[in-house]
């Protein structure tokens, strides 16, 4: 492939990316100024009308205000997938934390998190995309591995990212594994990106993901 073309491809494909993340923060924004809201409001009158009741039906409303706070708790997560401001704010390492702490508040295992590397000369659109991928991996880990320790390292040299996540958890086999759909999404934004995929699991020995992309 000439110059020429090559150029012509990064074009597209940051256009590609970019276009991806506005319709993604369209959808976040529109969750949260309007079902976030309506949470919000629905909580706060159940509490006012909590303080009226007897003790048995302050019991049944304590729950339902518990199920609303945890629909709340998961809709900021998802707004929060959507919208990871803090990329172009802070950068990717920052926006990976926030999102570790997020999804493992409370649970097990906790994510080791590393970034090395100059990621100021990496475009948004591919810093955007490559969230996407650790999130999918960080998810997968806090809902599958049941590992006592994870980790998910990502570095940048030579013009060369690296994203490596592992965990000592429950494992599955590789060769007969029918993956869902964000396994299929990695993968997908990976060959969008060009770049490599090396999966290997073992049951009961754990999991490690190693992808490979050249800038």
């Amino acid at each position: 492939m000439n110059l020429a073309l090559a150029d012509q491809e990064k074009e597209r494909l940051k256009a590609f990316l970019e276009g991806e993340q506005k319709e993604r923060s369209r959808i976040g924004r529109e969750l949260h100024d309007g079902i976030g809201a309506m949470l919000f409001t629905i909580s706060h009158q159940l509490k006012t009308y909590f303080n009226s009741k007897g003790q048995e039906d302050k019991e049944t409303l304590n729950r339902l205000i518990g199920l609303v706070n945890e629909t709340t708790a998961e809709l900021k997560n998802t707004v929060h997938s959507l919208i990871p401001e803090t990329i172009a704010l802070k950068g990717l390492e920052a926006s990976l934390t926030a999102y570790c702490d997020l999804i493992c508040r409370g649970q097990h295992p906790r994510i080791e998190l590393n970034c090395y590397g100059d990621w100021g000369l990496v475009d948004i659109a591919v810093l955007h995309s490559l969230f996407r991928i650790a999130q999918e991996l960080i998810r997968n880990i806090m809902m599958h591995s049941s590992a006592a320790y994870a980790a998910v390292t990502l570095s940048c040299f030579d013009n060369q990212i690296r994203l490596f996540a592992e965990d000592n958890g429950r494992g599955f086999d590789a060769g007969h594994a029918r993956y869902g759909s964000g396994l299929h999404n990695l993968y997908a934004r990976v060959s969008l990106l060009k770049g490599e995929v090396n999966l290997e699991s073992v049951p009961g020995k754990g999991t490690t993901c190693t992808i490979i992309i050249s800038l």
